[in-house]
């Protein structure tokens, strides 16, 4: 059965996302809308040459690089041409501001500083502020007689623009300290629903060894008397002691069956990982859990949710993954374990502590851990964990 995991604050997040890349939008469409109209004006006037045709090719090409950027979609092709498209933008947009000096150009380089907080280094992207300050300030020196005014507007949009840097920076930690919050809740959500249900096994193992060493113990005792009272009495009142003989086996085969009853551990492992993942608002999980697994003891239990929250952690910290699939299911005598998610994905593995831990644990239950990742195409998990008394 198939499921996504629900995350209070998710709609609210994408809902975020969407309204920010349509201010982006609107931001380009008001710095066309202006430019169109001075190129238009400077064409009526006899002044307009080719920097202004490369003006408008400036802007378009600026508007192909950076939405597939900026926007909520994921996809390899995305992630790998991520880099250009950034170094395409930064370009255009220092073109634009260059060959129409009185335009609203230099708002671009508030989008790509934008952009910039989300793709680069802290330091790469001050540096960008920087060099789009300069850009700003020599492009207004050919637009103001008074070199004073080039450095207002230099200034005043490297403001803007440091702004940008600082607040986008600010909402990118904030939001990653929340996805860690939210992990670690999540691993505390499992932990909490895994020492609860072993707390209930235990009681119920308590109440079958009460039930076998106490109420089994006086049945059979007391069929060994009934049988003897059967061999002992004569007439009439051997009737009654044969019946009270059978009421007594079945009483005993009643007892024995609640035993085993009890004595099931069979844990609900797919309510353990719903419980875990609730909350998470990012990234989206989508459970593919059967109604029973058969896991019958706690350490085997323990293993599956730590291989599940190791790999939301390495696809929130590493992997920058918005969609995770988790699949759980029974296979002969062994439980296998999958999460795969779309994140960035690397070339070769290098196992950090997270990962060896995760090995360590598979083994020590006796069972066997697959990793695989292509670059762009997210990162998977793969372990086959036999069951009590079951080999791999």
């Amino acid at each position: 059965m198939e499921r996504e995991a629900p995350a209070t604050d998710r709609s609210r997040l994408e809902r975020s996302e969407t309204l920010t890349l349509l201010a982006a939008v609107a931001t380009l469409a008001a710095v066309a809308l202006a430019s169109v109209l001075i190129v238009l004006r400077r064409h009526a006037d006899g002044d307009a040459g080719v920097g202004d045709a490369l003006h408008l090719l400036a802007l378009g090409a600026f508007a192909l690089a950076f939405f597939p950027l900026a926007g909520p979609w994921r996809s390899a092709w995305l992630t790998r041409f991520a880099p250009w498209g950034f170094g395409i933008a930064t370009v255009t947009a220092a073109t634009a501001v260059a060959t129409l000096p009185m335009s609203l150009a230099p708002v671009l380089f508030i989008l790509t500083t934008a952009l910039a907080a989300h793709l680069a280094p802290q330091r790469l992207a001050a540096l960008l502020v920087a060099g789009q300050t300069l850009v700003v300030f020599f492009s207004a020196v050919r637009a103001f007689p008074e070199p004073v005014s080039a450095l207002i507007q230099a200034v005043a949009y490297g403001g803007f623009q440091v702004f940008v840097l600082t607040t986008s920076l600010a909402l990118i930690t904030e939001r990653t300290l929340r996805q860690h919050l939210a992990l670690a809740n999540a691993e505390l959500s499992g932990a909490r629903a895994l020492l609860e249900s072993a707390s209930r096994q235990g009681e119920r193992l308590r109440i079958a060894r009460e039930l076998h060493d106490l109420v089994g113990h006086h049945l059979t005792a007391l069929s060994l008397q009934l049988e003897v009272a059967d061999h002992l009495v004569e007439g009439r009142g051997r009737a009654p002691v044969e019946r009270a003989r059978a009421i007594a086996r079945l009483l005993l085969a009643d007892v024995r069956g609640v035993v085993s009853d009890l004595r099931e551990r069979d844990l609900d492992l797919s309510a353990l990982l719903r419980a875990m993942v609730a909350e998470l608002p990012r990234p989206r999980v989508s459970l593919d859990l059967p109604e029973s697994v058969g896991v019958e003891d706690s350490e085997r239990a323990q293993v599956v949710l730590r291989l599940v929250q190791e790999a939301l952690t390495n696809a929130v910290r590493h992997g920058d993954a918005e969609h995770v699939w988790i699949t759980l299911r029974r296979d002969g005598e062994a439980v296998l374990v999958e999460a795969r998610d779309d994140g960035r994905g690397i070339d070769v593995i290098r196992p950090g502590n997270g990962l060896r831990g995760m090995r360590e644990r598979v083994a020590a239950v006796g069972g066997q851990l697959q990793l695989a990742s292509t670059p762009g195409a997210g990162f998977t998990v793969r372990a086959r964990l036999p069951l009590a008394g079951g080999t791999t």
